[in-house]
């Protein structure tokens, strides 16, 4: 091959970039988004700041999770264990099958997140 002769296969556009996410992480991060935004509408609704924090605090972990930021993923898990010991006081409160419901779905959510995102943490800043 000559050397002063362009070559053709550098010419060709690059091929598209790969989701690096994948589409079960996005549909995940999405879930958990609306998650945390209905979280917020409620906490609104019942004039409780702390569930407004707590949802606010969610969506930046979901937005950092996002951004490949490795502290928003071991913060999102403060959010599922607030959610746990919110189970819990509901649980000695006696409201028994609240409590069972959100601290299973609290440990399903936290579950999935984990099997998600845990293998692709050495790509996280």
């Amino acid at each position: 091959m000559n050397p002063l002769k362009p070559n053709p296969y550098l010419e060709e556009p690059a091929p598209p970039l790969r989701n690096p996410r994948g589409n079960l992480l996005i549909g995940w991060l999405v879930f958990l988004g609306v998650a945390n935004v209905l979280g917020l509408i409620r906490g609104i609704e019942r004039a409780s700041p702390l569930h407004i924090a707590w949802a606010v605090f969610g969506l930046l972990c979901v937005a950092g999770i996002w951004g490949w930021f490795r502290l928003a993923y071991f913060a999102i898990y403060l959010g599922f264990l607030f959610n746990m010991a919110t189970s819990l006081d509901l649980f000695a409160s006696g409201q028994q099958s609240d409590a069972v419901i959100l601290f299973l779905s609290s440990l399903t959510y936290a579950a999935v997140t984990f099997f998600l995102i845990h293998h692709r943490l050495n790509e996280f800043r």
